[in-house]
C-alpha cells in the first residue's frame, strides 16, 4: 500500500515536470520542424538545415525521456 501511495505521488510530480518543461509545445515544434524539412528547397542552406535536425534530434530524445516517464 505504501509503494503504491509513492508511485502514484511521483507520477503526479512527473505530471507536474512535463507540464512545465511543456513538452506539448516541443512536441508540436517537432512537427513544425518535420514540416519544414518537407518543403522544397529547405536542404539549399545546407549548415541551416544540419542545425535545425540537430534541434529536432534533441527535441525528439527529450520528448522521448519524459514521455518514457510517464
Amino acid at each position: 500500500e505504501h509503494l503504491l501511495q509513492q508511485l502514484k505521488t511521483l507520477t503526479a510530480k512527473i505530471d507536474v515536470i512535463v507540464e512545465r518543461f511543456d513538452v506539448s509545445k516541443q512536441e508540436q515544434d517537432i512537427l513544425r520542424i518535420e514540416q519544414e524539412a518537407g518543403v522544397s528547397g529547405f536542404w539549399d542552406d545546407y549548415q541551416n538545415a544540419q542545425n535545425v535536425m540537430q534541434e529536432l534530434g534533441r527535441l525528439k530524445e527529450t520528448v522521448s525521456v519524459w514521455r518514457g516517464l510517464q
